[in-house]
């Protein structure tokens, strides 16, 4: 599971974000402020709910006129309750919420543990 952490991190990290004309770009902002609010609510959830953050969670440092916009660099969480709400809703933003497992039905029950 570390050497996963670490190469996910590292992927993460990897990601360009900023201005989506810049083709050295991967990821741009989210929609519009009310999304923006929306998905950084699931921050605080995520503080709430004791997840560990791995990666990320803050507003890119950009150049203006990007510096106003609605980015947030990838995050990661590690989430040990795969009923939390990190893990059960969707944040249709760039959070991710890796939950461990032992065994292959475990992983099969957690999956569809979902609505």
């Amino acid at each position: 599971m570390d050497e996963f952490l670490t190469r996910f991190k590292e992927a993460a990290a990897a990601l360009v974000v900023g201005d989506p004309q810049d083709s050295k770009t991967n990821m741009g902002p989210v929609v519009s402020e009310t999304h923006y609010n929306k998905v950084t609510s699931y921050l605080r959830i995520a503080e709430y709910e004791n997840s560990t953050r791995i990666y990320g969670g803050e507003r890119p440092d950009l150049p203006a006129p990007l510096s106003t916009g609605y980015y947030l660099q990838p995050t990661i969480y590690l989430q040990e309750n795969p009923q939390g709400r990190i893990c059960q809703e969707e944040i249709s933003g760039p959070i991710v919420t890796i939950i461990p497992f032992h065994t292959e039905a475990e992983a099969l029950e957690i999956a569809n543990g979902t609505e």
